[in-house]
């Protein structure tokens, strides 16, 4: 969008004072509006009189000022040595700051094929936190200091928000360049911000009018562009850590970005953000405009309780600054001159409008008639629009409805960006996309001086013939059918397909790399050498357990000898259950009687053999066993018996983190179950294992154990492990 838009800065509706004014300071306001297309305007712009002393003032200091006088609030702008250009308001008024980091890292950077990237690098950057205070530790650092933290991911920018007292201004600040430099990327973070996209797929249909919108932009676009590509979930999964950090150090860069902050707060407390490298930046992806040949109708048919959305849009260019502060009364003065019949049909019809003028990506502009109303009034809602718009465009229209729509518009303005952290915001915006903070006043000048003369005008910029005509919702049933626009007419298909599982990698190359994530899990656990001389294992666990009356006490025992011979007692305050089983065969006791496995708890046992944490690693050396890679430290491991596990392991230490598998049961389908593994210790002569496990299953914690003793290689025998009770 570089030398393209302007963000309208705009201030609250002030009435011509006779009295003098409040102490209250007024409020500010900014939005966004077109660039100047050519000198020549800018200089028109310059030149144009100064509104009449009759008209309301709008003020952008937060201060009334001297009549006439439009100002941004007070910055200093200035640049780090790594790129990084601010702006900076100070305001010791209340012990507060307020910071907007604005990056061009946003969903048109996406790599391809990998669209669900850009979100879910803002998704796992602030669930993930620092290596320093990973995960829950990061939000726990930022309620400390009494922080917030967002992010919002855009077409082109992805807008990182925070705030802070004063006090602990330059700490959060200097969490925020750690969070950019040294992201954990914990494997938590990465899966729930997969979850996250996942849920934003499964709720792309839930906005009617913004899925309308989307479908009106696509075919201004070639389809290798990936401009408003639709997510998807297929590929969300495979997407991992490699992928993430791939994204942030190609984009995440200062001198790709712009920060805003204002409030309580000096320049030394922003130095901290010369820590950031400044890195390498890859060129902006090229965007392919290719507008339809002709004026087209998309229809998606979507059930949505009898509701349905349209939208006409039409390119509009690059206007001059006054042409595009006259789209913008423009669309307020939509409906306005409806006779009684149109106002009883939009009343009955329940037909709104929403009419704006947007940017794209390109620098072109595109006018958008939007609209909500009931699903079987489509057709004709779509007809009074454009009815409308041709009155609007022959200039059939009063002074007072002139005067009406201005108002309306600025009154919109003031209300959607009230304070002054807004207006800095949209300043950094200008400047981010190349051009004067202080450009975007000149849109609230012209804004007050648009005539009927200068609507006509900017509206005969629109192409008609290239339009876009996009409809949404159940398209059965209309009062008129498509047919009466007489438009040429494309089905958009709104069904969202479901993903499927990410196979793993088992060609060479991803055999080399699960070998190597086990060899580094064995490295981790003391060596091959010591993990390969395991023979023997005993310990006790306590902890709790999630049942059906609730959460209750219970105690483990667990005894292994290799390779297959396992015994395992569980302790409820219900009783006590015991299992042994050796490979061949095996027994059940429950409160003194004695039973053979069924089959579904031998594959339980079989199970529990097969993941034993030193068993995970040692699979790396066994041929019999099949090796898949699934990225970021991620291993699939499979057996000839049908055993199967994802070992999940850390990618700086290359301990285990968590194993994912399925549980047989007695009947009905398996059941999906998480371990997760800590406190890793010395279990004696280096060799480390985990004391801590904690179970999931269906998401929810159901089994939290820590073990209290333990042997490894001790006397323990076969005759030990299976005497029966």
């Amino acid at each position: 969008m570089k030398g393209t838009w302007l963000f309208l800065l705009l201030a609250a509706v002030l009435t011509p004072q006779t009295t003098a004014p409040r102490k209250a300071p007024a409020r500010a306001t900014t939005k966004s509006a077109q660039k100047i297309g050519t000198q020549k305007s800018e200089e028109a712009a310059k030149k144009a009189p100064a509104p009449a002393a009759s008209v309301t003032e709008y003020d952008l200091a937060l201060k009334i000022p001297p009549r006439g006088i439009v100002k941004l609030p007070p910055f200093e702008q200035f640049s780090l040595d790594n790129g990084l250009r601010i702006l900076l308001n100070t305001d010791h008024e209340l012990p507060q700051m307020h910071g907007t980091l604005l990056v061009r890292a946003g969903r048109i950077h996406a790599p391809d094929g990998m669209q669900a990237v850009p979100q879910m690098v803002a998704d796992a950057l602030r669930a993930g936190g620092t290596r320093g205070f990973v995960g829950q530790k990061f939000d726990d650092r930022l309620t400390e200091l009494g922080a917030k933290l967002q992010f919002d991911v855009g077409p082109v920018v992805t807008t990182i928000r925070f705030s802070a007292p004063s006090a602990s201004a330059e700490k959060v600040i200097e969490l925020v360049q750690k969070l950019l430099t040294e992201p954990a990327y914990p494997l938590e973070a990465i899966e729930a911000a997969q979850a996250h996209v996942h849920t934003l797929v499964d709720r792309r249909n839930n906005d009617l009018l913004q899925s309308a919108r989307n479908n009106a932009t696509r075919p201004y676009f070639s389809p290798a562009t990936p401009f408003f590509r639709p997510l998807e979930h297929e590929g969300i999964d495979g997407i991992g850590r490699e992928e993430l950090r791939d994204f942030q150090t190609s984009w995440y860069l200062p001198s790709n970005a712009v920060l805003a902050v204002s409030g309580d707060i000096s320049r030394q407390n922003v130095l901290t953000l010369s820590n950031w490298p400044r890195g390498t930046l890859r060129p902006e992806p090229k965007l392919l405009l290719a507008p339809p040949k002709a004026t087209t109708l998309y229809v998606a048919n979507l059930n949505k309780s009898g509701k349905g959305a349209f939208v006409v849009a039409m390119l509009a260019g690059r206007p001059a600054l006054r042409e595009v502060a006259a789209f913008h009364i423009a669309a307020e003065l939509f409906g306005r001159g409806f006779d009684t019949a149109e106002q009883n049909r939009q009343s009955s019809w329940e037909l709104v409008f929403d009419n704006h003028l947007e940017p794209l990506p390109t620098g072109d502009s595109v006018f958008q008639i939007r609209g909500t109303t009931r699903a079987s009034t489509l057709t004709g809602s779509i007809q009074i629009a454009m009815r409308e718009l041709s009155r609007l465009t022959s200039g059939d229209f009063t002074n007072q409805q002139l005067a009406q729509a201005k108002d309306q518009y600025l009154r919109k303005l003031a209300e959607r960006y009230p304070y002054r952290k807004e207006i800095l915001e949209d300043a950094a915006q200008l400047l981010l996309d190349g051009m004067k903070p202080e450009s975007g006043v000149q849109v609230w000048q012209e804004s007050l001086l648009v005539t009927k003369a200068d609507i006509t005008k900017a509206l005969h910029l629109l192409k008609p013939s290239q339009a876009v005509v996009s409809v949404i919702g159940e398209t059965f049933g209309q009062l008129q059918p498509f047919t009466d626009l007489r438009l040429p007419t494309e089905n958009i298909e709104t069904s969202i397909a479901a993903a499927r599982p990410v196979p793993p990698r088992s060609d060479a190359a991803g055999l080399e790399q699960a070998r190597r994530w086990l060899t580094k899990l064995r490295g981790a656990m003391g060596g091959d050498t010591k993990v390969s001389q395991i023979r023997s294992f005993r310990a006790t666990l306590n902890g709790t357990v999630r049942i059906r009356e609730g959460i209750v006490p219970v105690s483990f025992s667990q005894m292994w000898i290799a390779p297959n011979v396992f015994r395992q007692e569980q302790t409820l305050p219900s009783g006590k259950v015991t299992a042994f089983y050796d490979g061949k065969i095996g027994w059940l006791s429950a409160n003194q009687n004695i039973a053979a496995l069924l089959s579904h708890v031998v594959g339980q046992l079989q199970g529990n053999l097969f993941r034993l944490p030193w068993q995970i690693g040692l699979s790396g050396t066994d041929p019999k066993i099949t090796l898949g890679y699934l990225g970021s430290g991620t291993v699939l491991i499979q057996d000839d018996s049908g055993n199967s596990v994802r070992a999940f392991l850390d990618e700086e230490t290359g301990l285990l983190l968590r194993t994912r598998y399925t549980v047989p049961q007695a009947s009905g389908s398996p059941t999906q179950v998480e371990d997760r593994f800590s406190e890793w210790v010395d279990a004696g002569a280096g060799l480390q294992i985990p004391t801590r496990i904690v179970t999931f299953q269906g998401g929810y914690p159901v089994r939290d154990l820590k073990m209290e003793r333990f042997e490894i290689n001790g006397n323990l025998t076969i005759q030990e492990i299976e005497k029966k009770p």
